[in-house]
């Protein structure tokens, strides 16, 4: 079974150069089996620029009007099946089918009118995706909405849209399912930052009583204003070992040459030559998928510390407490990490061109879904460590055991005593 994990990103625009590589890095760091890109600004897509962005994905979007919205959702083809797609104004939505176990549910990918003017029609337009689906309901993207005052790090919000948007949500009964470690999920980028939650997920009860393990995460908004939203179903899944490809890009290598060369002339001590060609062929094989593995860990490795290194500074943006040299190196860090996604923009689409991958009743439902939602709060996702947020399982164990040893453990005298006659 595959692990369900998908995204919801508004990316600010996929023309700027880099943009399609940096996309192309969040699908596979991040082992999407579905995204929902907002903001595209895009009013096409090629079949080219979509073999980029992932191969292994069936694409739907919404076009941009002019150079502003726009929506581009895909799905992986070995893990779901888009049954029937619909666009809307701000939203685009499409029936999907799993190919593991035949459920059929609904997802919708939505930009909201960041104008004051588009927003009442926005809010008529979110009733209707549920005039004619009952079914499982699944919507994410950039709604331009906040739920209350704190969502808004100046406080300053219109009433009249924050009630019509939560109206919305109590009425059709939905969930949302809230991200653990980002209190804002929008920043303005200036001296002065005002931050908004803006970006959401949100279920209704027949999905959460089929995914009640479902989370939400974030990873790095590097190359945008926006934090991505990261939704893992809470299924498990066994990764299937790669079979061995020869790389164009590894001939762009400047060792690549002599590790052939010394490879090739390793000691064989077969005579026959079928043996000998077929030792040396292995040999190679074997040798290059090891320095292939290698290189592609020292640019993650490198890229990995880079988005690492933006999330520090990004969080002290997001208190108000960055300096002005920060500031810069936060601009150093964005400009490198574009520099990366550059370069490897022609290694992917070198890559999309060699091959195709075909990578009970409605109040007991609702109460489910609120133990459901109570569960997901006291689940820890991750832990603030003397470094940053702590995600991975041992680490979290880890510093939780140290801080109570520190805690509760032996402290030191400190040579003070009361005297004889006190």
């Amino acid at each position: 079974m595959f692990p369900m994990i998908g995204a919801f990103w508004n990316v600010r625009g996929l023309n700027k150069a880099g943009r399609l590589k940096c996309i192309a890095d969040f699908i596979v760091d991040n082992k999407l089996d579905f995204v929902g890109f907002q903001e595209t600004k895009k009013e096409s897509f090629s079949e080219a620029f979509l073999k980029a962005v992932n191969p292994g994905f069936s694409w739907h979007w919404l076009p941009a009007e002019g150079t502003a919205g726009g929506i581009l959702l895909g799905v992986r083809e070995n893990v779901m099946e888009l049954v029937s797609v619909q666009n809307f104004k701000f939203c685009a939505t499409a029936v999907i089918r799993n190919v593991s176990d035949k459920f059929v549910w609904r997802i919708g990918v939505v930009y909201g009118s960041p104008y004051e003017e588009g927003k009442q029609e926005f809010i008529d337009e979110l009733h209707t995706l549920f005039d004619n689906w009952d079914g499982p309901m699944l919507i994410g993207g950039d709604f331009n909405l906040v739920r209350n005052q704190d969502e808004k790090s100046n406080g300053v919000i219109n009433q009249l849209w924050v009630d019509a948007f939560n109206d919305w949500i109590n009425r059709w009964g939905l969930l949302e399912l809230k991200n653990s470690s980002r209190s804002y999920t929008w920043f303005n980028n200036q001296d002065a930052p005002i931050m908004a939650t803006l970006d959401r997920v949100l279920v209704n009860t027949v999905f959460d009583q089929k995914y009640p393990l479902s989370n939400v995460s974030v990873a790095s908004r590097a190359g945008s204003d926006h934090v991505p939203l990261i939704i893992n179903f809470g299924l498990n899944h066994m990764p299937k070992t790669s079979p061995f490809r020869f790389e164009k890009w590894w001939l762009d290598r400047p060792e690549f040459p002599d590790l052939i060369r010394n490879i090739w002339s390793a000691p064989c001590s077969f005579e026959n030559p079928l043996d000998t060609w077929q030792f040396k062929v292995r040999l190679v094989r074997k040798k290059i998928k090891g320095w292939a593995k290698n290189v592609d860990a020292d640019i993650k490795k490198r890229k990995k510390l880079l988005m690492d290194k933006y999330d520090v500074l990004d969080s002290k943006y997001e208190l108000g407490v960055i300096s002005d040299a920060e500031r810069d190196c936060m601009t150093s860090v964005l400009n490198e990490l574009e520099g990366i996604w550059r370069i490897e923009e022609t290694r992917a689409r070198q890559r999309s061109r060699e091959r195709e991958v075909k990578e009970g009743d409605r109040n007991t439902a609702y109460f489910q879904a609120v133990a459901n939602q109570r569960r997901r709060k006291k689940t820890i996702n991750a832990l603030e460590g003397p470094e940053g947020l702590i995600e991975d399982t041992p680490g979290m164990l880890q510093h939780a055991g140290e801080f109570y040893k520190n805690l509760f453990g032996f402290e030191p005298r400190l040579g003070i005593s009361l005297g004889e006659n006190f």
